[in-house]
């Protein structure tokens, strides 16, 4: 198998990964580096990079913000000869002027709310996920549990890297002309990255009638977009 690294979504873990990591057991997972005062996407993606240490061919995939970190490594791996041979965007975006402005308008509100009221929003957050993506047993157990688990300060300061992404339809197309092949896999009801602003950039499959979280509620569709690019990836 292709090497492949999947990076969760925003603040987020392997947990929320296991349907992919049960169907292809050598897929990696690495845990997000902190962010200080400083960082942007692209200096947390540099240092997943040294982490990683990426080399031969290998591709690399990303659940919502986890995405946007995607496309900053195959920027960085197109500079310095290494660029995957395709990025996986699982209800994710390929450049920023998807991100929605409401998502923008939320991060700065939630700046200054103490850490315990915060914990207590994610708890009511968790439970709409629930219902709205339909997710039973263990996928709900996961939510549930990533939600209680999150690193609020590493929450806030993702979150802050997230609304600030500056990567642009430019920079996407140029990771595509340097041999990247994006592959963006995207629910038809998605409301947390909605379909029609993510629709500018082209999802190669709409899945009809999905929510955000496609890689828990549909994720034999999102196992065969990977497999699909790591088969791409080997030929």
């Amino acid at each position: 198998m292709v090497r492949t690294v999947l990076l969760p979504g925003l603040g987020a873990d392997a947990r929320l990964f296991k349907p992919q990591l049960d169907a292809m057991p050598g897929l990696e997972v690495p845990d997000w580096p902190d962010a200080g005062p400083g960082d942007t996407l692209r200096t947390i993606a540099e240092r997943l990079w040294t982490t990683l240490d990426p080399s031969g061919p290998w591709v690399v995939g990303g659940m919502s913000f986890g995405g946007q970190v995607a496309m900053e490594l195959a920027r960085l791996g197109s500079e310095r000869g290494t660029a995957p041979k395709a990025v996986v965007l699982i209800a994710s975006c390929r450049c920023a002027d998807a991100i929605p402005g409401q998502f923008r308008v939320a991060e700065a509100l939630g700046r200054p709310v103490p850490a315990g009221l915060t914990r207590a929003g994610l708890g009511t957050l968790s439970g709409l996920f629930i219902q709205r993506e339909r997710l039973a047993g263990d996928d709900a157990e996961a939510v549930r549990a990533t939600a209680r688990d999150l690193d609020i300060a590493r929450l806030k300061r993702l979150a802050r890297l997230c609304a600030q992404w500056t990567f642009s339809r430019a920079d996407a197309q140029h990771v595509v002309e340097s041999g990247t092949n994006v592959v963006q896999i995207h629910g038809q009801r998605d409301w947390v990255i909605p379909l029609i602003p993510a629709a500018r950039h082209d999802p190669t499959e709409v899945i009809p009638g999905a929510r955000h979280l496609i890689n828990l509620s549909h994720a034999d569709r999102v196992n065969d977009a990977i497999r699909r690019s790591q088969d791409a990836a080997s030929a």
